[in-house]
Parts: structure tokens; C-alpha cells; sequence
């Protein structure tokens, strides 16, 4: 039965592969955002 449930919870995880890396690298990318507009504002004062 585990064996079962933790196939399928892999096929799900191999089918949302890529949606999943691209919520990451979009992760990344707003935390990018996020570092360049606080820096500014430092800066800025």
C-alpha cells in the first residue's frame, strides 16, 4: 500500500516536473525583483 501511494505521488511529481521548476526559477526571479528594488530604495536614502 505504501509502495502504491508513493508511485503515484511520483507520477504526479514527474508529470508537474516542469510547472515546478518554473514556479522555483519564478521564485528566484521575484526574490531578484524584490533584492534590486530594496537595494534601491536604500540607496536612495
Amino acid at each position: 500500500m505504501y509502495l502504491k501511494k508513493f508511485s503515484s505521488v511520483m507520477g504526479i511529481y514527474n508529470r508537474g516536473e516542469l510547472s515546478f521548476s518554473r514556479l522555483i526559477t519564478l521564485f528566484r526571479e521575484k526574490r531578484l525583483l524584490i533584492r534590486k528594488l530594496f537595494a534601491n530604495q536604500i540607496s536612495n536614502e
